[in-house]
């Protein structure tokens, strides 16, 4: 199994948001539960640093190599590509927050496809209640997008997914 933690982004140089932290936090507690690899995607080179020093610095050990993806497909794309196919893997543990949780788990589903068992978790994030319906109202519409721009791929074709997505 990996453990594959989601960066929520981080607009400061030298800090993850609070955000990744917990998301970082719930990762390390899953991979003790399941002696599972941490796979830390963030959405810059930065943050993908910054998110492998915070797991380094909570004295993880298994921590696999994570890429900059601009976005979750190509978080997801990078995953399989990268060490589920290449390590016949396939068992995954994907972590996000509750919000993006729908998007995600169609996304990966479109990458992975059927013969991989994912489970996902989303992290409930405190939201004041302004800005929850907006953001709540951001990821229906980022979700709605990610359906029509992956209408008619099969689940499981990472190629197209990847082609798809780089095309927009």
């Amino acid at each position: 199994m990996i453990i594959i933690v989601l960066g929520f982004g981080s607009h400061q140089k030298e800090k993850l948001s609070r955000e990744t932290e917990e998301r970082l936090e719930e990762g390390i507690r899953q991979q003790k539960k399941r002696n599972a690899f941490i796979l830390p995607c963030g959405k810059s080179e930065n943050e993908s640093k910054l998110m492998h020093n915070y797991l380094v610095s909570s004295k993880v050990e298994k921590i696999l190599p994570g890429e900059d993806s601009a976005n979750t497909a190509l978080a997801a794309y990078f995953a399989k590509t990268k060490y589920f196919l290449p390590q016949k893997e396939g068992r995954a543990f994907v972590i996000t927050s509750s919000y993006q949780l729908e998007r995600v788990e169609y996304i990966f589903r479109k990458v992975f496809g059927e013969d991989y068992k994912i489970h996902f978790t989303g992290l409930t994030t405190n939201l004041c209640c302004g800005s929850r319906n907006i953001i709540m109202q951001k990821q229906r519409e980022l979700t709605q997008r990610a359906v029509e721009l992956l209408y008619g791929i099969r689940e499981g074709d990472h190629e197209k997914v990847k082609e798809r997505v780089l095309e927009k």
